[in-house]
This record gives structure tokens, sequence and C-alpha cells, in this order.
């Protein structure tokens, strides 16, 4: 897909000198998390963004699949007040934005940033820890999926017949729940056999089994 760089932006690439970083945008239940890549905080577009040592995600890709593109953000050396609030706020579904930035040489900041990716926060952030004798270490990743990934997502399906079938107009298996809901349902096999333990002597016993199939 084309896309067109600011001027500003295209200035910045041919620049002698500067950093390039990322600036991440997580909103959360009570407002929006601003954290970067770069060595210090830096503040753009009037918010403040938090710099994070280890932070970092995976190379973004497009492609033509609808709802395919997805990219994997993980972060070490987290403040934690930061951490508390990844795992006790609400955010699944809310928006998270990456975008590719420079700041000049001067610390003067790119005035258009470009998005790289904006999607959903879908997943739970992730946390691993090592432990040892000199001190420990804490990883937080999660995955931010497009915005068409939960366009074919199912949700509300409730256990009654009209709901069901409203996805799965085939099985009729929620009409009969009333009826078998003290028999044993058998899968899978046209003509299911149940085998019961034999006595001390001989083996067991098979016996077929009033069963229900579908």
């Amino acid at each position: 897909m084309t896309r067109t760089l600011h001027a500003d932006m295209v200035t910045a690439a041919q620049a002698a000198a500067g950093e390039i970083f990322h600036l991440f945008d997580f909103e959360f239940s009570d407002g929006t998390l601003y954290l970067t890549d770069a060595s210090n905080d830096v503040t753009w577009s009037g918010n403040t963004y938090t710099s994070v040592s280890g932070l970092s995600h995976d190379t973004i890709q497009e492609t033509t699949e609808l709802g395919a593109q997805s990219v994997r953000v993980t972060m070490s050396g987290v403040d934690t007040s930061v951490m508390t609030r990844m795992l006790q706020e609400n955010y699944v579904g809310q928006t998270a934005i990456i975008r590719h930035a420079h700041i000049a040489s001067d610390g003067t900041i790119t005035s258009n940033p470009v998005i790289v990716f904006q999607g959903l926060m879908n997943a739970p952030f992730e946390m691993q820890e090592t432990f040892e004798r000199e001190g420990g270490s804490a990883t937080i990743s999660t995955r931010l999926v497009s915005p068409f990934a939960i366009i074919n997502k199912v949700n509300g399906v409730r256990s009654n017949v009209p709901s069901h079938q409203k996805y799965y107009p085939a099985d009729t298996i929620m009409r009969h729940l009333a009826n078998i809901s003290d028999q044993p349902v058998m899968w899978g096999n046209a003509t299911p056999v149940l085998f019961s333990g034999g006595g001390g002597g001989g083996g067991g016993d098979v016996g077929r089994e009033g069963d229900t199939r579908f």
C-alpha cells in the first residue's frame, strides 16, 4: 500500500544526525498510558511519553488478509506503577497506537510522527519473571490486533435455539438438551459401545447402551 510521508519526516530521514524512536499510546479505562523507547522521556502533542528502556515490538508487516495483522509488544524495566496499571485496569478492546518518530540533535521532535500500527488490545498482558541471586527481572508482553480481527468474532452466543442457530444453522443440539439432560451422549460413532468392568475370572462384559446421536 502506498504511503505518503509528511515533509517533516522526509527531512528528518535525510538528516545527518538525530534519533529514531517510537511513541506508544495504550488506552486504559482510567486514561491513556504514554510510553516510548527513546532514551529519555519526550513530550509530543501535549503528552509526556515515559521512557522504557526495554520497550520493543515485532516487525510490522502489511497483509491483504482481513484481520490477520497483529504485532507483539514487549517491555521490561517498567516502573511498578505502570505494571500495576497494566495488570489491574480494563483495557480489552481499547485502542493502541504505535508511531515512528524522529528527534533532532537539538532535541526537537519532528511534528508529524508516522502511525505504523493502530489496533486493539485484545489479549492479556503476560508477565514473565526470573529470580536470581543478584536480583530478578520481569518482562511484560501483549499482542495488538487489527480492528478487522473482531469483525468475524462471535459474541454473546446463548444456550438456546435462536442464538445458537444464528451462527450454526445445521446444528440442532439445542433442541434436544431438555430430553437428554440425564442420558449419556455418544459422539463420533454410529454404533457406540460401552465397556463395563468384568469379574475376577473373565473378561469384561460388552454391553450396548441406549445412546443419543445427532
